[in-house]
Parts: structure tokens; sequence; C-alpha cells
């Protein structure tokens, strides 16, 4: 969903937060946080799905700590534009084998790569575009089954939690984050001259999918303060031989965006990984 497809709806209000510091700049509200968590509802419980937090010097990382199982293979996918999809990968040919969740790093240069403290992580570090003034994906997020994922419990004062509702019979969830500017999305609201968010809609004009959003902004005394994560749900099917409780991520993607001289590139390689994976 790029900052030229998509339309914002009308707001809606946040289900799970009461003492979240929500900004209001012009017509564009968000949540203003250090830290967030991703969780979907379905009728039965709510599960966390990711965590993400914004560093001191604008970097945003992003954890997966709520699958139990932690053996996973991480990878850097050899993306070609030219081919059409989809396109399926061998992870545990192309990728290294992990025995515990990693923790994905989108640096304010640009810089992105999967780590662990204490581990040394093989995935080599890739350059995606830099969070001083562009707009990109920063993840996404597909999780299959949903009830072997942590379900929420106690909150922190101190956190934002993104709930997404899905009804009865949702096999899985794709959860996206892009970096957007505030007079991006500003210049997409419908109808014209409304506010939107924290909570609202967007509505994709190539599909016509409209899919619940939440705009989350870094502390002010982070950088980047231009610029917010735009995070969006969607339901999807399961893929084959997704028979247990897994998640895939994809992120760290070639920039977006260009100089005023150069034209648009399309995503090309990007980092990968598939959790959990059988024990040979």
């Amino acid at each position: 969903m790029s900052a030229a497809t998509t339309e914002l709806r009308h707001a809606t209000n946040s289900i799970l937060n009461y003492m979240a510091d929500i900004a209001v700049e012009g017509r564009l509200r968000f949540y203003r946080t250090k830290e967030a968590v991703i969780v979907a509802r379905t009728p039965e419980s709510v599960h966390k799905l990711a965590r993400f937090t914004f560093g001191r010097d604008g970097s945003i990382y992003v954890q997966f700590p709520y699958l139990d199982r932690k053996v996973g293979v991480i990878a850097e996918l050899p993306v070609d534009p030219k081919v059409p999809g989809p396109v399926q990968y061998n992870l545990r040919e192309l990728g290294e084998r992990v025995g515990t969740d990693v923790k994905f790093s989108h640096h304010a240069s640009g810089e992105v790569r999967f780590s662990k403290t204490g581990q040394v992580i093989k995935t080599p570090l890739r350059q995606s575009f830099h969070l001083g003034g562009p707009i990109g994906r920063v993840f996404e997020l597909s999780a299959f089954h949903l009830h072997g994922f942590h379900k929420l419990g106690k909150r922190s004062k101190n956190t934002v939690f993104l709930g997404f509702n899905f009804r009865e019979g949702v096999e899985g969830v794709r959860i996206r984050a892009e970096w957007r500017r505030k007079t991006g999305i500003v210049a997409n609201i419908e109808p014209a001259g409304s506010m939107t968010g924290p909570a609202t809609t967007a509505l994709h004009r190539e599909t016509r999918v409209e899919e619940a959003v939440y705009f989350v902004g870094p502390p002010l005394d982070r950088p980047h303060q231009q610029h917010v994560l735009m995070v969006s749900s969607s339901r999807v099917g399961l893929p084959d031989g997704a028979d247990q409780p897994s998640m895939v991520f994809l992120g760290g993607w070639d920039p977006h965006e260009r100089t005023a001289d150069e034209p648009p590139q399309k995503l090309g390689n990007c980092l990968a990984f598939l959790y959990p994976i059988k024990d040979e």
C-alpha cells in the first residue's frame, strides 16, 4: 500500500488504549510513544504478534517474542522485480538456521539486519532507505494459527497496544508497517478537510480493499518528527504446509524513493524469516 494509492477514511476509536499519548498536528491524530505492541483480537482471545520501539537515534526495532517455538530460518531473498509473482523461495537453501527469535533493526541510516544479543547472526547487513526523509515499507509480518501466539495479559501504561479485530474463522493475518510523511497522509484524507487517526481505515485504490490502520510516531525526544509508522492489517489464507502456529517476515527492501533526477526504483532484495521450522 503506497502513499499514492490509499485514501484515508473516517476515524475510529482504539479499543485497547486508555492512557496513550495521542498527539494532534493539524488534521492528523497519532499515537506518540516509544513502544507499541501489535495484537490480533478474535472472538476467542487477543494474541500478541510483534512489538516495535523507536530508538534514541531514530532507528526502528521490531521484535517477535510471542511464539514459543524459537527454531527458524533467516535469509536474504534475491528478489528480481522483473519476474512477475507469485514467487516461491526455499529459505532453508537460501538462509541460516537459528535456534532463537531475532530482532529486526531498521537503522536511521537505512542499514537493516537481524540480530540477537549475545549471538552471532549470519544474515548479511543490507542497505534500505534512510529514515530522515524518504518513505517506504519497513516490514510485513504474516501470522498463522493465532491460538499459538501469546495471549494479551496485563498491559503496561507506557506501551500502546494496536488492536486489530478479526471475526471467527480467521486462518492468518498480515500486518504491514510503512514509514510515511505526515504531509502525505493529510493530503489523502477523505472527505477533504476532515481529520483522521490515530485509528482509522485506508482504502487501497487499486484493490478497493479497506483495511484497519493505526498511525504511530516517535516521542518528541526522538528524531524524524515529520514521519509516522502507518500500521495496517488484513486477513490472509494459509499457505501450503502451514499446519501449526507460524510466522513469516519480510523487511529491509531496497529504497522506494530516489532524488528528483533519478527514476523510482522497484522493490528488490529483502530480509526474511520463517518460524518455526521442523527439526530434521
